[in-house]
């Protein structure tokens, strides 16, 4: 054995020795402070077990929290349902801080928004039975089949998603806790009371909910001016519409309006935007395809998209404000803006520039300089340089009020806004450096940015290639004015609609 050997041979014993004497060592040290497994011992009893839950209404009792409901329960007459020990549900209970939250609801027996407390007993039944769920079904098996529509008790469908703060949502309430376990199903809390569908005026026809409701007076008359009253009445079809109130059409502007009712074929293709032809959509199919990224075929052809923000859904940029009301044969949603349908043509630069809603000066000063009449010509082929309404506030009020007072000074200073052709933003970039001749013979000077914009004069373009049906628009943030005396171009205030010596900034 040689030496190294030797060394090895002896370290391993004195190790195997002090291994010995700890695990014979009688003192307090712990070698092992974890948690190590045990068997039971034989014949001892285990401790005691957890006690059955009671039923669905016992549990809600006991937690606290839900009077509310179990009030409303009782007077639905629901509470033999809800003890029913046979039974196997899932109940989505709101808190009574949901149900103080609580607005009024449609009542089919009234014929109104009432409070909860004047619903009838079956009314109220319909209501809650639209939180329950036949069967057992956790939040996890909810969450594997999300997105999904479920059908309650009441017969109408509720959505299941789940949204990206990783929660369960039904419709869009939250589930704030879940799997309370009862004899007779289980709980899950929601933050919010769960409304059916709106069956209050069920046996009336779209076109007559439209005609009754007071809300759609506008609406009623772009039905009527399309020929489109009779599809919406026919009690043999069926139509999803999403129904702009009177107060989106009054955000179009008078002019908007009447070019649109006086242009069957533009008239005709946006309501049909607003229809979903041949099936019911409730909100809960919304829900889910909003969840599930996927798109509706209108009537028109195009496609629209849903979405869900904080307050609700939402189809393209319209918020839904109201759900699901049921009619004879559709279902309506009713929408807070007029939907622009993508295979439509534009309108002309007046009413596109009324429509932006980011021109409201601009707008008004073309009335005032008689102007709205060459914006509209169909066969205008303009650019139009339009300054935002932030872009005339740099005025000073007591200036722009000057200008105004002088209709021909001001008429001037907007032709100088146009361009006598089309220019998208890409060709405009090409042109730096070169002057470009306005409306009035004036030039203005186009120049690039270090970012890759577009500047006239000392504007720049903010939002390019607006398109219109007879021009386009670049907005700019602002207003442009031509070079006298050598000043350069740009200069505010100066010529023939000098009004003040101060720039403005």
């Amino acid at each position: 054995m040689n030496s190294m050997t030797r060394i090895i041979t002896r370290l391993l014993v004195v190790s195997l020795l002090a291994f010995a004497a700890a695990c014979s060592d009688t003192s307090d040290k712990v070698i092992y402070d974890g948690d190590l497994p045990t068997a039971p011992v034989a014949d001892t009893p285990s401790s005691d077990p957890e006690p059955e839950p009671g039923n669905i209404i016992d549990v809600a009792t006991e937690a606290g929290g839900f009077s509310e409901f179990l009030a409303a329960a009782e007077s639905a007459g629901l509470l033999d349902a809800l003890t029913d020990e046979t039974a196997s549900l899932t109940i989505f209970a709101p808190t009574d801080d949901a149900f103080t939250a609580l607005g009024k609801i449609a009542s089919p027996s009234v014929g109104a928004k009432v409070a909860l407390s004047e619903l009838s007993s079956d009314e109220l039944a319909n209501i809650l039975l639209y939180h329950v769920l036949s069967g057992e079904v956790s939040v996890l098996g909810a969450g594997e089949l999300a997105p999904t529509t479920v059908e309650t008790l009441n017969g109408a469908d509720v959505a299941i998603t789940m949204r990206d703060d990783d929660y369960l949502y039904v419709n869009m309430a939250k589930v704030v806790s879940y799997d309370i376990e009862a004899s007779n199903g289980v709980i899950h809390v929601i933050e919010e009371v769960l409304l059916p569908p709106d069956t209050s005026m069920s046996d009336m026809s779209i076109a007559d909910i439209v005609e009754a409701s007071g809300d759609f007076d506008t609406l009623e008359t772009a039905i009527v001016t399309a020929n489109m009253l009779t599809d919406l009445a026919d009690e043999e079809a069926t139509f999803t519409v999403f129904a702009p109130t009177d107060a989106a059409f009054d955000e179009l502007g008078d002019a908007a309006l009447n070019y649109a009712l006086g242009n069957l074929d533009l008239l005709s293709n946006t309501l049909s935007y607003h229809l979903v032809a041949g099936a019911e959509l409730y909100s809960s199919d919304a829900i889910v395809a909003a969840a599930a990224g996927s798109k509706v075929a209108m009537a028109n052809g195009d496609e629209s998209t849903f979405a869900l923000d904080y307050a609700g859904v939402m189809i393209n940029d319209a918020n839904i404000v109201t759900t699901d009301i049921v009619a004879s044969n559709g279902v309506i949603h009713v929408i807070d803006m007029v939907m622009d349908a993508p295979s439509s043509e534009p309108p002309p630069i007046a009413i596109t520039l009324a429509a932006e809603g980011s021109f409201t000066t601009l707008v008004d000063l073309v009335a005032e300089a008689d102007l709205t009449d060459a914006l509209m010509d169909p066969s205008a082929n303009l650019t139009v340089f339009a300054p935002t309404d932030d872009a005339f506030a740099l005025i000073p009020g007591e200036d722009l009020a000057a200008l105004r007072a002088d209709t021909d000074a001001l008429a001037s200073a907007l032709q100088y806004h146009l361009y006598p052709d089309t220019i998208a933003a890409a060709d405009l970039a090409l042109l730096a450096g070169t002057p470009l001749s306005m409306a009035t013979g004036d030039t203005a000077d186009i120049s690039t940015t270090s970012d890759g914009g577009v500047k006239i004069n000392d504007a720049n373009v903010i939002t390019a290639d607006i398109a219109a049906n007879n021009g386009i628009i670049h907005a700019i943030n602002r207003v442009i004015f031509p070079s006298e005396d050598g000043e350069e171009p740009g200069s505010p205030l100066l010529g023939r609609w000098k009004i003040s010596s101060e720039p403005y900034s």
